[in-house]
């Protein structure tokens, strides 16, 4: 899938990238059909803009079967007083993932019929985020917050993974990972279970529904007694439909150190760890957007159906779980966000702005917010914060695109824009 391209904005003399499409309600409103002219122009058009004076225009329009004049009756500048909305402008380094990009900061705009009334700089906090210490190192925020249960694609191949690994560590004396399970009561009848499978080895069969053992039909067994197979069959029973809001770790005695198998790990949320986290690691704290989930599902247990001692069909019970961080815990995390990264969370608009009213913001972001404002360089220490006003004089903003991505992505050619797939 290729990129899309960002509408292109002039602001003070200089061009910028824009998220946004304000062109849109127009094109509804007039009832245009542009075709998609390019893979990254799949809205159908390239839409160049100008912010000057407060007040918003659009000055040219590329599509592939309608140009400017046809579109607008002019080759002059339209004011667009059909616009009323919020437009971000793209200030800072390009941030780029598979499919789109975004910025270090942007330029806030809210219009009313074109004309802007209200100005911010927001700043793009990512959801992203890596958690650098504890049983989770190397993992995202947001895996822990929501588990696998809420971010798989498929969940049945989840469960059948998940089931699989229990299995094999039970089956097999040289696995070399700790599980994790919900809790259950390990007597010595299980041990000898498990003991028994891992000396007697058997056929079996797992699929995503359905676990199925070969048994062994001992000729000198008595009717009542049951064999090792359909004991480790009512065993993973047990560990199924044992209650996964209380859980524990598995591990052979000789694998104290070894790591926990990543496919029984985080199969749920772990609101817990990242209560504990706020509280107790200090720099830690999580992106208040984040905490915006309203409705997460928890796998509470995996439910058995049995066809005979061997085999039965299994399927997973999953119950609705709200995020109950306590008002406490927010509002520290609030604290921590802040002084963290600078800026505050605006619930309401679900973005996060400078506090403008601060001296050394204004003096670093005033040049975007005040068309008069006047940067003065011997007085402004800026640290490590670089703005990189991108270009797009060299190839005239080709499709949308800025002149260092066509010259590193496109190896200086515009046409290679499908060197993004």
């Amino acid at each position: 899938m290729t990129m899309q391209a960002s509408e292109i904005i002039e602001y003070r003399g200089e061009i910028y990238s824009m998220s946004n499409l304000p062109l849109n309600s127009f094109i509804e409103k007039n009832n245009l059909q542009f075709e998609a002219h390019t893979t990254a122009h799949w809205r159908g058009y390239q839409g160049y803009w100008k912010f000057t004076d407060d007040k918003l225009f659009i000055t040219n329009l590329e599509t592939s079967n309608q140009n400017y004049f046809e579109v607008f009756k002019t080759n002059e500048p339209i004011f667009a007083d059909w616009f009323s909305g919020v437009i971000q402008i793209g200030l800072g380094n390009a941030i780029y993932d598979d499919f789109s990009n975004y910025y270090e900061n942007y330029l806030w705009l809210k219009f009313e019929s074109g004309k802007a009334v209200e100005k911010r700089i927001s700043s793009f906090i990512s959801s992203e985020e890596k958690i650098n210490f504890g049983k989770y190192k190397g993992k995202s925020i947001l895996e822990v917050l929501k588990g696998k249960i809420n971010i798989t694609y498929n969940r049945e191949n989840l469960i059948k993974d998940y089931v699989s690994e229990i299995i094999n560590f039970c089956r097999n004396k040289e696995f070399n990972n700790k599980v994790i399970v919900p809790y259950f009561e390990i007597t010595d009848e299980i041990r000898t279970t498990i003991d028994d499978v891992r000396n007697n080895p058997f056929n079996s069969l797992l699929t995503k529904n359905f676990f199925a053992i070969e048994k062994h039909f001992y000729v000198n067994q008595a009717e009542n007694e049951l064999e090792e197979t359909e004991y480790f069959s009512n065993l993973i029973e047990k560990i199924l439909t044992s209650d996964f809001r209380i859980i524990r770790t598995l591990n052979r005695k000789d694998c104290l150190n070894c790591e926990i198998s990543e496919k029984t790990n985080l199969i749920n949320p772990d609101i817990n760890y990242l209560d504990w986290a706020i509280k107790n690691v200090e720099k830690f704290t999580i992106a208040p957007h984040l905490l915006r989930i309203e409705k997460l599902k928890f796998l509470s247990k995996i439910t058995v159906s049995r066809l005979n001692s061997t085999i039965f069909e299994f399927a997973p019970n999953l119950i609705d779980y709200n995020l109950n961080f306590s008002n406490e815990t927010l509002a520290l995390n609030n604290i921590k966000f802040e002084k963290k990264y600078g800026v505050s969370y605006d619930e309401n608009l679900n973005n996060y702005f400078f506090d403008l009213n601060i001296k050394s913001n204004f003096e670093k972001f005033g040049y975007y917010l005040d068309e008069n404002f006047e940067e003065v360089y011997e007085d402004f220490d800026d640290g490590d914060y670089e703005y990189d006003r991108r270009s797009y004089s060299e190839y005239n903003g080709a499709y949308g695109f800025d002149d260092d991505t066509i010259n590193s992505a496109f190896e200086g050619d515009p046409e290679n824009y499908w060197n993004i797939d």
